[in-house]
């Protein structure tokens, strides 16, 4: 009984370094939500304040229905290896978000 114990603990290790080699959060994506606090028109870069209270430094360019003034605007977003992707402008008509080819 006692070497069924141990052989079983010896893979239970093994699984987990298989685990821990394996884990990587900047592979994470999440859906987020949040407001856009500043955006610098000049170099096209602002911060995203998001709901859990952490902030996201963003360029213009991951917008995806880019529409006139910035600050303020409350967006969704994903957040990919830990920056904001895709991020939403959730103002005006829904389909705003499709209208860009």
């Amino acid at each position: 009984m006692f070497q069924q114990e141990q052989r079983t603990s010896a893979i239970s290790r093994k699984v987990m370094q298989f685990a821990e080699a394996d884990f990587d959060p900047s592979r994470w994506r999440c859906v987020m939500q949040g407001q856009i606090t500043k955006f610098h028109e000049d170099i096209g870069f602002g911060v995203i304040s998001a709901t859990d209270g952490r902030k996201y430094r963003f360029a213009k360019s991951d917008i995806r229905n880019p529409n006139g003034h910035l600050l303020g605007i409350d967006v969704d977003f994903l957040v990919e290896s830990r920056s904001p992707k895709e991020i939403i402008l959730l103002h005006g008509s829904p389909w705003t978000v499709f209208g860009r080819s």
